[in-house]
């Protein structure tokens, strides 16, 4: 038994182990099950799995998955270098049933690189494996796949993710080689080959079906690579083949035969072979015959490829390349019969090609690139194929190397089929015979909607044809057809009308509008059929469009009409893009009508939002116009959607009156389409390598330069021709334009405007200091020019230098009118040069324009003239100044002349080596006449002795009219040379009139040539004549006079200024200009003064007045007229007119065009000077970022703040950051740039992302989720971005930059902020704790620590190093921090600084009654005054709790300070003495005032000692002023600060303020007492003196006692004295006692003085008198008591010169009154709920109240028995008057206090009116009668 066991555990040991060569005995399985369908083995580990390779070989058995495993640990432990060991073996397969139960096998790791068939099942054949999902990595030889290297069978439901590798052939992420069926099987992840057969899914399959599988993949090999199948190799079978609803994405990449879905599938081999033997005994021959039977179907269905794709030949969006004809033949071959081997003859019959390969349903989502030849969008190369319902939707770019044979196609590269069929027989030899198709392949209801580009054979359907085809019902939806070399056609370029013996083609459409271009030259349609039938892009989103030619939309197609194209059904409904994307805007929104999720590709990287609602909105970064977007949908339930491409536009609209706005060297380059644009700012060009607009084709675009400039245009490409800005330009106009400082080189027709023009107009444009180098043809404005109107083009200090046909503004001009232009510059070239053109043809006009420079021509005969070379055109009104210099003919305006030229004067030197003139050189023919014109050169030269040289005209032949002599004027001292000899000249039609210089300057002689002085010509004193409108040869009139606006900007509802400044040239006296501004902009109207709100500029005085006037077109004419003409405007740059103007409240943010037009200035009396219109622009800028500035310590981290102040409801912003060198974004705790939110923003609606970009910024973007998404408030900060400098960094003061800052509002309106340069200040690195900043933390930076957490400002300490904890103050934790730091260099508390901070006194100790265990008081003092006493402080703690440090401050009365010690260093150095608790602490004063900060602490970080007692005695000192009493001061700020632990953690604490009190003097009659502070026993004799038998003691203040000794008294007080407490006093008293602000009961006794220092109610008031019966006294109470029977009030109501009267009076608080009493006894005023005030004495009605006894040397009377008698005396609560007069006096008994028989007295009311009346008839009241106070009762 026990050797059975023994053998039994070894066996299963060996098994474990994964060992071959173990015998049956060990097949045995350790788990449960029975291995049986109902009761499959169970598989749970491992070592159970292992176990399965027990089984290979056997057909039914079956096993069963019953948890997920991990075979990391376990391939660790027992194979760490191979990995898993595959099972079944080609001679032992894996037969059985594998059941996954949906359970994973993850960590499978394979590595056997010599090892073929590699996988989790190395061989397995006619197995089954089900719902297994397994994750690992393969490598191996041949056949490689992570489910199995080999596999034939079924698999379904099997789900693989990971990598495969193969050193070989035949690799695939599920299985390597595979014959079988799968279903619903996938793969996510890599495979990579190294030579053939790679696919995503399975490397190479025979007849094999495929339903729902998926793989997306990395596939990476040479040859038949595809995203889901390397390569299907059809075997012959017994029944049709599919691959059904399969898709495939990702990358594929290899050499030939490779297809997004598969990489080649061949069914050549499909048909069925029979063979046969006979023998002709005639003969004696011996027959073998073949026969190949019709074969079945190989179909591909409703399969689907989202993939990027680079390969070299044969490559396809779906299928590289199908191989579907079957060829069926009967075969004979008769061999000798003696000779078996020796063939006589061989024959074929019955030859047929037959179509056995269908690709329907199916769709290609690709991008394809494809060095090599055959490349189609659905299959690279198709033979014998059926391709129906299909679509392509991508791009292909074909390569160079495609034959005759090749081609690139929307659905297919190229149709072949092979021209021969080779057979081998049964000797291994091999017979060829030439097999023709007659129907190579069918291609039916598909369509491409693609851009397709390569060298040649280039279609929208079908690339090549190169056998019989029939293409029907397709549609060529291409945008873009190229080819580089040719032929390109919509539909096919191989086929011809008929067809002939190729096929048909009929009933195909293409999209008008399809740009096709060849060689880069635009091709027009066609009606051939290789273009097919031409339709709208409407039309192709309608259902009916496709039905007519039996599209089925009920099974195959589905469309959403009007919105897309369409689409298989299985797939995402493609987005719809709502929202116009144009340059600077990062917002797009659409819909998708299948939801899921919206990914948009646009400049390399991709995006993507979830639909909400069929809505989404895509934020990227900012757009560039010309770049393009594409956009797809996917969806968990279904195929992706094909990608919907739109392009990035401009604002505006494109017309005239809205242009496409440019802002960006990017915007320009992409002008396309016969649109207008419009500059809105100078663009620099430096830097970019210029691509000449319409290089493949003429540009139609209108461009209006804004009066903007381009600047650095850049073109270096002497290889091509037709360069420039433009490459050529068709029906364009070109105004408002400078361009400066260009260069261009190129080939022929070059210039820096455009190579080429045709019917353009080009107005107000100029070119400065331009470089121009080309071959034929070259201007500075144009190479060539047709049909085109030149008007005030100026080119300026520009050099211009050509092979041939060279001129200063266009080399050729044919039939070109050119007006109001001038060149000044250098010219140099061949054959013609010419100031204006080299050559100028038929019909050409050149009109008042001039030249100025040098012109120099090169080779021999050249022609040479400062306007034009060699003209056709007429000439007139034009001069030059130029100096010219060439081998041939030489002429001061035209060289060969065969028209007429008029009204032109010439001045510049010239030179020839044969033939040289003033004016024209040669007249030729009988229209060239010469006329009224003017040589004014001072030297004419010919360098040939037979040359020759004239004074006007060289000569004239052919019939042209010789000029009239006195109609044509010459310098009298010009000089003409020959071989350099002067020649004697005469007057003659060759030579002119010599005139002299003089008259030459002078206008009469030309005007009697015919001149026009008053539009044309103008002349100085002493100048040649001028052109209006062309001041100087040096530039334009309109360039030296020209009006200009500031740069304004505004917010909605804010007024602004329009600042207008004139630049002129030349003396002015007034101006003109019509203002037009755009809707949300007006001027300002004062309607009280009826007139523009408007300011004069600087340059106007009081002589210029200024007028207005609305024009019908909405704009508003401004007109300056000076008082007389000879009053000019100021210097000649600068303010002319300031009009102020309102931004409407709703206006939003943009730039708002406005114009300056009809534009004039004034000159004199009658001159005009017309200038260009001035465009502008208007910022509205509502959102403003702004970021102050920042500093950072090195070594040390800081916040920098993005604020934004908006109106707008701002919901995204974005920007590129720069930092400089140096500096870097600091890390967060996960390791990630610290970029935070700021408050504004609410987080959980807030996306926040950034990413560093390829100039080394950090884009950083924030959006919300949805348009109800926006940033709270109006101001603020949005962003925070944390900054690190390394300490080793040097301080330097930069910049950080912000570029393309973009905000959008919530309705996803975008728009571009000002770039922002913030201040950064980098400071040097510092230690915390080193206070003193001399590189080393000691004692002495603890006591800078101390002195600054006293508010000691000392320069030379440094706060931020004082402060560890980083809280931005200095207190005891800072101190204990620093003095920490002095004993452990480490840095331990320095690194725990902010854990320290963070903590509070409950959390590391928990509840804490700090006011108990932790506190510090000051001993009352007694001390005399002049004298100093101790004083001394007290703590009291806990063993646990011992404060390392203490930190107060001192409040001192008045009159009180701290003695100093014997010889003070200043008034800080207080004399101090520690107790033994802390003997060696540290103390620091700091005086400021009464305040005195003070600092306790321990330099050694312990505490102090013991729980209790003294710690600190000071001397106070007690001024010789200070009056006797008691003081109250006050110990605050206290904070004391404790050791955590033993690592620098200190916890800080803040205690109550504490009073304290100082006694002074004697205190025995004080009448205010405060008991503040702590009392003990021996401290009560202080003030017992005042306590006790003082009777004059009005309070005693108790609300700041802290305690008080048990059985204090305050018996034997005065009794009424008011004793003030907390709520919480234990004093036991029943009267008089305020309680917080309430006294139950306020008993006032008769006889003892009464006082109140703070205000309280008494819930009940009580005073008592004893007075006797009919009474009358004075009363004066702090309360109104309640009425009492029998007793009466009264007042003195006036005084007489014997007695006084009384009135009735009501009794109230503080009042003094007089009263009756009819009672006797004890009267008891009382009253409840009253309010008791600080006590006063009150004056009322000539009374004064007293509440104490006071003594008095001044008049005092007193009130008793009816009479006021002085006395010395006061007493508590009566009343006294100082009136002398009332002294003895008693109460009158008569009515009236007068003589009552007088009449003549003087009456005088208390108004000061006199009373005219009688005593008698007075109404009773208080009057002054004779002087004197009287009552009339």
């Amino acid at each position: 038994m026990f050797r059975f066991t023994f053998l039994r555990y070894v066996l299963l040991a060996l098994a474990v182990m994964g060992l071959s060569g173990v015998p049956d005995v060990s097949a045995q399985f350790s788990g449960a099950g029975a291995g049986t369908k109902d009761d499959p083995y169970k598989i749970y580990n491992p070592a159970q799995l292992n176990q399965v390779r027990n089984y290979t070989g056997k057909t039914e058995v079956y096993f069963a998955l019953g948890a997920d495993i991990d075979l990391t640990s376990w391939i660790s432990s027992n194979s760490p270098e191979q990995g898993w060991n595959p099972i079944g073996t080609a001679a032992n397969p894996f037969k059985g049933t594998f059941m996954g139960n949906g359970h994973t096998i993850k960590g499978m790791s394979i590595s056997r690189g010599t090892t073929d068939d590699v996988g989790f099942f190395g061989v397995a054949s006619g197995a089954t494996v089900t719902n297994l999902t397994i994750e690992g990595s393969v490598y191996g030889a041949n056949n490689v796949g992570i489910l199995a290297g080999n596999f034939t069978g079924a698999a379904e439901n099997c789900h693989v993710k990971g990598s495969a590798r193969t050193a070989s052939d035949c690799v695939g992420g599920l299985i390597g080689y595979f014959e079988g069926t799968a279903t619903n099987c996938t793969f996510n992840g890599t495979v990579k080959g190294s030579s053939d057969c790679v696919g995503g899914l399975i490397g190479k399959s025979g007849s094999s079906d495929l339903k729902s599988c998926r793989a997306n993949a990395e596939v990476e090999g040479t040859k038949y690579v595809g995203g889901l199948i390397g390569y299907v190799l059809a075997t012959v079978t017994s029944s049709d083949k599919s691959i059904d609803d399969c898709f495939a994405s990702g990358t594929v990449s290899g050499g030939s035969n490779v297809g997004g879905l598969i990489g080649a599938m061949d069914t050549s081999a499909f048909r069925k072979l029979k063979t046969d033997t006979s023998y002709s005994s005639y003969y004696d021959d011996y027959y073998y015959y073949v026969y190949a039977t019709a074969p079945y179907k190989y179909i591909v269905s409703n399969c689907g490829a989202k993939t990027s794709i680079s390969a070299s030949s044969s490559v396809g969006g779906l299928i590289g390349q199908t191989l579907g004809f079957v060829y069926t033949y009967d075969f004979r071959i008769r061999y000798n019969y003696s000779d078996y081997t020796y063939p006589r003859d061989w024959t074929f019959s019955n030859e047929k090609a037959v179509r056995c390969m269908d690709v329907t349903g199916c769709f290609a989502l690709a991008q394809i690139k494809a060095t090599g030849s055959d490349a189609g969008g659905v299959i690279g190369k198709c033979n014998g194929t059926n391709v129906s319902d299909s679509y392509f939707n991508g791009s292909i770019v074909g390569g160079n190397s495609i034959t005759q044979y090749q081609g690139i196609g929307g659905i297919c590269g190229a149709i072949t089929a092979p021209a021969t069929v080779t057979i081998t027989d049964r000797d291994g030899k091999q017979h060829t015979r030439t097999v023709n198709s007659t129907d190579a392949s069918a291609i039916s209801r598909n369509y491409s909607r693609a851009t397709i580009a390569g060298s040649k054979y280039v279609g929208g359907i079908i690339g090549n044809i190169t056998s019989n085809a029939t293409v029907t019902s397709n549609f060529a939806l291409n945008p873009v057809l190229s080819a580089s070399v040719g032929p390109v056609a919509r539909i096919s370029p191989t086929t011809t009308d008929g067809f002939g013996a190729i096929g048909s083609l009929t009933t195909n459409y293409t999209l008008t509008g399809a740009k096709v271009s060849k060689n880069g030259v635009s091709q027009t349609y066609s009606t051939k059929l290789s273009e097919g039938e031409t339709g709208g892009e409407d039309m192709f989103k309608l259902r009916a469009t496709y039905q007519g030619l039996g599209w089925d939309f009920d099974k195959e197609w589905s469309i959403q009409e009007t919105e897309c194209l369409p689409y298989k059904s299985g797939q995402c409904v493609p987005p719809l893009i709502q929202s116009e994307p144009v340059s600077g805007s990062f917002v797009i929104v659409g819909k998708s009508m299948s939801g899921g999720r919206v990914f948009m590709e646009y400049a390399g990287q991709t995006y993507s939002a979830e639909c909400k609602d069929n809505t989404w909105t895509v934020r990227t970064d900012p757009m560039k116009s010309g770049e393009s977007i594409t956009a797809w949908v996917e969806a968990d339930d279904k195929l992706p959607s094909y990608s919907v491409m739109t392009s990035v536009g401009y604002p505006g609209s494109g017309t005239q009156e809205d242009p496409y706005q440019i802002y960006t060297a990017n915007d320009l380059q992409n002008i396309n389409g016969h649109s207008w644009y419009k500059l809105m700012n100078d663009i620099d060009l430096n830097g970019i390598k210029w691509q000449p607009i319409g290089r493949n084709g003429a540009t139609m675009a209108n461009l209006d330069g804004g009066g903007f400039t381009i600047k650095n245009l850049n073109v270096k490409d002497s290889a091509s021709d037709f360069c420039g800005l433009f490459s050529t330009l068709q029906d364009a106009t070109i105004t408002n334009l400078t361009l400066e400082a260009c260069s261009v080189e190129g080939g022929d027709n070059t210039a820096i405007l455009a190579g080429d023009m045709t019917s353009c107009n080009i107005s107000n444009v100029t070119i400065i200091r331009g470089n121009i180098k080309g071959g034929a043809n070259v201007g500075a404005l144009a190479g060539k020019a047709y049909y085109c109107t030149l008007g005030n083009v100026q080119m300026l200090q520009t050099s211009v230098g050509g092979d041939s046909i060279v001129g200063g503004i266009v080399g050729v001009a044919d039939r070109l009118n050119i007006k109001l232009s001038s060149f000044n510059g250098d010219v140099t070239g061949s054959k013609n040069v010419g100031g204006i053109c080299a050559t100028a043809n038929s019909q050409t006009v050149i009109s008042r324009s001039c030249t100025s420079g040098t012109i120099t021509g090169t080779g021999t005969d050249t022609k040479a003239a400062g306007i034009v070379a060699e003209s056709r055109a007429c000439v007139s009104n034009c001069f030059t100044t130029t100096n010219i210099s060439a081998p041939g003919y030489v002429g001061g305006i035209v060289g060969l002349n065969y028209a007429s030229v008029s009204n032109c004067y010439a001045s510049g030197t010239l030179s020839s080596e044969t033939l040289a003139a003033g004016i024209i050189a040669y007249n030729d023919g009988a229209s060239a006449e010469l006329k009224s014109s003017t040589a004014a050169s001072e030297k004419i030269s010919v360098s040939s002795q037979s040359g020759n040289a004239m004074r006007i005209l060289g000569g004239f032949r052919n019939g042209a009219p010789e000029p009239v002599t006195t109609e044509n004027l010459a310098l009298e001292k010009m000089i003409i040379s020959i071989n350099g000899v002067a020649q004697e000249v005469y007057d003659d039609p060759m030579n002119g009139t010599a005139t002299s210089g003089d008259k030459l300057r002078q206008s009469a002689t030309y005007k009697a040539l015919g001149w026009d002085f008053a539009t044309i010509w103008k002349i100085g004193e002493t100048e040649m004549p001028q052109l209006i409108g062309l001041d100087t040869t040096g530039g334009a009139e309109r360039r030296d006079n020209y009006m200009y606006v500031d740069k304004m900007r505004a917010a909605a509802g804010e007024t602004f200024d329009i600042v207008v400044n004139l630049h002129n040239g030349d003396a002015v006296n007034g101006f003109q200009f019509d203002i037009q501004l755009p809707t949300g902009v007006s001027l300002v109207y004062d309607e009280d003064y009826e007139e523009y709100d408007y300011t004069k500029g600087t340059r106007l005085t009081r002589n210029h007045s200024i007028s207005f006037r609305k024009q019908p077109d909405g704009s508003v004419r401004f007109l300056c007229l000076p008082k007389d003409a000879t009053y000019n405007l100021l210097g000649d740059d600068g303010q002319i007119l300031i009009l102020k103007a309102k931004v409407d409240d709703n206006a939003i943010n943009g730039s708002y065009a406005f114009l300056l037009k009809n534009c004039f200035l004034s000159r004199g009396v009658a001159e005009n000077v017309v200038l260009n219109k001035v465009p502008g622009n208007i910022y509205i800028v509502n959102d403003v970022i702004s970021i102050p500035a920042v500093t950072v310590m090195a070594g040390s981290k800081s916040d920098l703040a993005i604020n934004l102040d908006n109106k707008s409801k701002i919901n995204s912003f974005q920007f590129d950051m720069t930092l400089p060198t140096g500096v870097k974004i600091a890390d967060n705790a996960l390791g990630e740039p610290d970029i935070r939110l700021g408050d504004r923003v609410d987080k959980s609606k807030y996306t926040l992302t950034y990413k560093a970009q390829p100039d080394g910024s950090m884009r950083i973007v924030a959006f919300g989720a949805g348009s109800d998404a926006v940033i709270s408030g109006n101001t603020g900060t949005v962003l925070y971005v944390t900054l690190a400098v390394d300490k080793q960094t040097t301080p330097f003061n930069g910049q950080v930059s912000f570029r393309n800052i973009y905000l959008a509002d919530s309705e996803l309106r975008s728009f571009t902020c000002d770039d922002i340069d913030t201040q950064l200040e980098v400071t040097q690195f510092r230690r915390k704790g080193d206070v003193n900043k001399d590189g080393t933390i000691t004692g002495v930076d603890a006591v800078g620590t101390v002195n600054l957490s006293l508010d000691k400002s000392l320069d030379i300490l440094d706060f931020w190093a004082a402060d560890v904890i980083e809280d931005n103050k200095i207190d005891s934790r800072d101190v204990s921090s620093v003095t920490s730091l002095v004993l452990d260099e480490n840095l331990t508390t320095y690194a725990a600084r902010k854990a320290a901070k963070a903590r509070k006194a409950d959390d590391v100790w928990g509840d804490y009654e700090y006011t108990k265990d932790i506190c510090m008081w000051v001993k009352p003092v007694s001390v005399s005054p002049g004298n100093t006493a101790d004083f001394i402080f007290y703590l009291n703690n806990t063993k646990e709790h011992r404060p390392s440090a203490t930190q107060w401050a001192i409040y001192l009365p008045e009159g009180f300070s701290f003695e100093l010690n014997e010889n003070p260093v200043d008034e800080d150095d207080l004399w101090y003495e520690n107790t033994r608790r802390c003997s060696e602490f540290l103390f620091v004063a700091h005086v400021q005032g009464q305040k005195i900060g003070m600092f306790h602490n321990d330099m050694n970080v312990k505490g102090y000692k013991l729980t209790s007692g003294e710690i600190l005695r000071l001397h106070i000192v007690a001024d010789k002023t200070v009056k006797p009493g008691v003081y109250t001061g006050w110990l605050r700020e206290y904070q004391t600060t404790c050791p955590v632990d033993d690592k620098g953690f200190h916890a800080s604490f803040y205690i109550d303020d504490e009073p304290f009190t100082i006694v002074v003097g004697d205190i025995a009659n004080v009448e205010n007492l405060s008991l503040a502070g702590r009392f003990e026993s021996d401290d009560m004799t202080l003030v017992d003196a005042a306590l006790h038998n003082n009777q004059s003691l009005l309070t005693v203040d108790m609300t700041e006692n802290r305690s008080l000794p048990e059985g204090t008294s305050f018996e034997g007080l005065n009794p009424n004295t008011i004793v003030y407490a907390k709520a919480a006093t234990t004093i036991e008293k029943s009267d008089n006692l305020v309680v917080d602000g309430i006294c139950k009961s306020l008993k006032l006794e008769d006889g003892h003085p009464f006082g109140v220092t703070t205000a309280f109610t008494a819930t009940s008031a009580l005073y008592s008198r004893q007075v006797e019966a009919g009474a009358h006294e004075s009363l004066y109470l702090p309360f109104a008591a309640d009425p009492i029977d029998g007793v009466t009030y009264k007042q003195i109501a006036g005084v007489s010169a014997d007695n006084f009267a009384l009135e009735d009076a009501v009794q109230t608080a503080n009042i003094p009154v007089l009263f009756d009493s009819e009672l006797g006894g004890v009267l008891k005023f009382t009253a409840s709920n009253v309010t008791i005030e600080p006590s006063t004495e009150a004056m009322h009605n000539e009374l004064v109240g007293s509440y104490k006894f006071v003594d008095t040397d001044d008049a005092y009377y007193g009130y008793s028995d009816g009479s006021f008698v002085k006395t010395l005396r006061l007493s508590p609560f009566r009343a006294y008057t100082t009136n002398a007069e009332l002294d003895g006096k008693h109460e009158a008994v008569d009515d009236l206090l007068y003589n009552a028989d007088s009449n003549n007295d003087v009456i005088y009311n208390l108004q000061g009116i006199r009373m005219h009346t009688d005593k008698k008839h007075l109404t009773p009241g208080l009057y002054i009668i004779n002087g004197q106070k009287v009552y009339i009762k």
